[in-house]
């Protein structure tokens, strides 16, 4: 029985032919005068859905053999991105991408198998990418049915897999090896590198932390200490046709869903929540972003700018906020501080390091931050008196 998951990389290219089957045959035939016994063997693993899909229409995915994992475009905005993701989930689950760094591509990109076995990414501005940096030229390709997508050598041995190269996600069956991490997308549509990350150090330990900090132990929010994640089972469809995928979430919270196969219905169930590293997003330090701060009624979360800022994009809130001012308008010191005032906002915690600390009453505590141009944000806490640079 032929393989109905596998790229196959043959001399010359396929024609075109209608998809019926003795026109399928004559094909084979004919490859059988220009390929050698070893090439011929790994050509006919090529099966009907791929015959179809290459005529009946212009594919824009590859599914794996049990139809829960797709592999190729996906759209992002008005573009497309090329990735992994599950399959018959109403809301679009992306497990894996590659270029996530880059705006997506436009719909005339491409993905091509070479015939000297590297697989590209071709853009309609004439551009090749490599999208898998493999040593040695691949033979075929595979979407598997736990949802890694590999390249083999002639050998046939694993030359390359998308399970080496993590983004946000870890899918059952996926190892998290010790220096390996994890980051948050940007947003929900958007899985260009967010505001969080999860690393693996050499002591197994895992630890979440905001990007952009120095990861000490006063960095981080959220510390397994050596806790072993639920067992992941060898296949992602077990005996409960059940696929587990572990997730760095956009708003820095790294948790566990499954998602359930309907025999009935033939569709992945919605995705349940089967653990959470945190309970709560007031928990994840930096979730609001430069110059804003959050306030929290469960699992709602409303972000706002200080003041004399404004949102970077407010259709983004937890990106932040920059200055509404420029820095020629602003003069500090002492001379200038008459001219200032300092808006008072009450329970609010500032995760900001102080690089002044003195104590002192909170009337007292307006005046070193007036008179320092350097000062952005006064906190005053338990008769401590500390001043914030501002972003």
């Amino acid at each position: 029985m032929l393989a109905s998951n596998v790229w196959v990389l043959v001399k010359g290219k396929l024609q075109k032919c209608t998809v019926a089957t003795p026109d399928f045959h004559s094909l084979a035939r004919q490859m059988k005068g220009k390929l050698t016994v070893k090439e011929l063997e790994v050509w006919v693993m090529v099966t009907r859905s791929i015959w179809k899909a290459r005529n009946q229409s212009q594919p824009t995915s590859w599914l794996s053999h049990n139809q829960l994992f797709a592999f190729g475009f996906y759209h992002q905005g008005s573009g497309f991105v090329v990735g992994i993701w599950l399959v018959g989930v109403d809301k679009a689950t992306i497990v894996w991408t590659t270029f996530h760094e880059e705006p997506p591509y436009k719909s005339n990109a491409t993905l091509d198998f070479t015939e000297d076995g590297k697989l590209l990414l071709r853009t309609d501005e004439g551009q090749e990418k490599l999208v898998a940096d493999a040593i040695d030229s691949a033979s075929h390709a595979s979407m598997l049915d736990y949802g890694n997508f590999v390249l083999y050598g002639i050998d046939p041995k694993i030359i390359w897999q998308s399970f080496d190269y993590l983004i946000d996600t870890i899918l059952g069956g996926q190892t998290l090896f010790a220096g390996a991490q994890l980051f948050s997308s940007l947003t929900g549509n958007n899985h260009s590198t967010g505001r969080f990350h999860l690393k693996m150090p050499l002591d197994e330990n895992l630890v979440l932390y905001p990007i952009n900090t120095r990861d000490t132990p006063g960095d981080a929010y959220w510390s397994s200490n050596t806790f072993v994640l639920a067992a992941a089972p060898s296949s992602t469809r077990n005996e409960n046709n059940t696929i587990y995928r572990a997730t760095l979430d956009v708003d820095g919270i790294f948790q566990l869903y499954s998602h359930t196969y309907d025999d009935e219905s033939s569709k992945l169930n919605v995705s349940s929540l089967s653990w959470s590293a945190l309970d709560n997003l007031y928990e994840v330090k930096g979730v609001s972003g430069f110059n804003s701060f959050c306030t929290f009624d469960g699992a709602q979360r409303d972000c706002l700018c200080l003041p004399v800022t404004d949102f970077i994009d407010s259709n983004h809130r937890s990106l932040g906020c920059v200055r509404n001012f420029s820095e020629e308008v602003f003069k500090g010191g002492k001379e200038n501080a008459a001219f200032y005032n300092i808006t008072t906002i009450e329970n609010l915690v500032l995760a900001d390091r102080a690089y002044f600390r003195q104590s002192m009453s909170m009337e007292e505590c307006r005046k070193p931050c007036l008179e320092d141009s350097d000062c952005g944000e006064a906190l005053f806490k338990s008769s401590a008196c500390m001043n914030i640079i501002f972003h």
